[in-house]
């Protein structure tokens, strides 16, 4: 940090940062050849971990893809089978209160029919009702 008393050049300080002791020095040509060779097989080691990231990727999202197929199906087919059943007790509660409806229609028929009989009964006389 500067002190308030000192001033700052920015010459100076663009000169500093470009005068570094590498860039006057000149490398040797087997250590360029060298750090060529270096990169040449950094690069093909890249490119082999690529090929394989790229693999691991399509299996990864081959796994994927299936994955949901799977679940998807599976979840089709219980919504299907829960909407079978709903609807299979619907059908079943159908058709249990149509018995107990005609149930209390055979009943109340029984009843109005005997209702009716006595009815009649008492209206006509009791010595008319006698056999022959």
């Amino acid at each position: 940090m500067l002190r308030e008393d000192e001033s700052f050049s920015h010459e100076e300080f663009i000169k500093a940062m470009f005068a570094t002791k590498s860039a006057r020095q000149s490398l040797p040509p087997t250590s360029l050849q060298e750090k060529v060779d270096a990169l040449e097989q950094e690069v093909s080691q890249l490119r082999a971990e690529c090929a394989e990231l790229k693999g691991s990727i399509a299996y990864t999202e081959k796994w994927i893809t299936d994955w949901f197929r799977t679940h998807l199906s599976t979840l089709a087919a219980s919504a299907a089978e829960d909407f079978m059943q709903k609807r299979n007790i619907d059908f079943d509660l159908r058709k249990q209160i149509q018995q107990e409806v005609a149930a209390i229609f055979d009943r109340e028929s029984n009843e109005l029919g005997k209702a009716i009989f006595e009815a009649v009964c008492n209206a006509i006389q009791p010595y008319a009702l006698k056999q022959r």
